[in-house]
């Protein structure tokens, strides 16, 4: 684990504490979310091996948890099922998609700065960590899908950041952003040298309850 994979492991922790020791003190709710995303894998491959390829169209779904501390500052914990990976360009070695699912673990500081508004602006940003359910690789050719989950590290950890529009609707908050996931992990966990980082482009919708 590099340096910047353990600071982000200890934010995450010290949240996790926060949230546990201080949660009495905030207003907290209950929402489901879903989402697209736009993913691409970045780094540096050997060129005869190149598996990066283009950006492909993924989905997530999941629930969060919004801890209101005050009107204008809020912690968002999301659990959230995450498709990433890539699709290849024409003419690279091998044509096909690189599918990775992953379970995510986002905790998200969020600003309002226009609180108590039917139509509330957000900022926020964070970090989150990763934990690999599969990981596939799959051929346009006829060949069968390939399984290369040893291939990739069962660990990654992001740094999200984004923007969104909350919108107070009665009953609930429909909630609605667009973030962008630097992956800060090399997910290659093959003897090859290869430098491999996820890079995801999330719009979402939710439903805060």
């Amino acid at each position: 684990m590099n340096s910047v994979s353990k600071k982000l492991t200890v934010v995450l922790i010290l949240a996790l504490m926060f949230f546990s020791s201080d949660s009495i003190l905030a207003e907290f709710n209950l929402g489901l979310k879903t989402g697209l995303n736009i993913s691409k894998l970045a780094g540096d491959v050997k060129p005869q091996y190149d598996i990066k390829g283009a950006s492909k169209m993924t989905f997530a779904v999941g629930i969060f948890e919004s801890l209101e501390y005050t009107d204008y500052f809020h912690i968002q914990l999301e659990l959230l099922l995450v498709r990433k990976g890539a699709k290849s360009d024409e003419g690279d070695p091998f044509q096909g998609r690189v599918n990775l699912i992953y379970a995510e673990i986002p905790v998200l500081f969020k600003l309002n700065p226009l609180p108590k508004k039917k139509y509330s602006p957000a900022l926020f940003a964070g970090a989150a960590a990763d934990l690999l359910h599969s990981a596939k690789l799959i051929p346009d050719s006829p060949y069968k899908d390939v399984e290369i989950d040893d291939w990739v590290k069962k660990l990654d950890y992001c740094i999200v950041f984004g923007i969104g529009v909350d919108t107070d609707l009665g009953l609930g908050t429909l909630m609605v952003d667009g973030r962008y996931s630097i992956g800060m992990t090399n997910i290659n966990d093959t003897d090859y040298d290869w430098d491999i980082k996820n890079r995801v482009f999330s719009v979402f919708v939710g439903f805060l309850f």
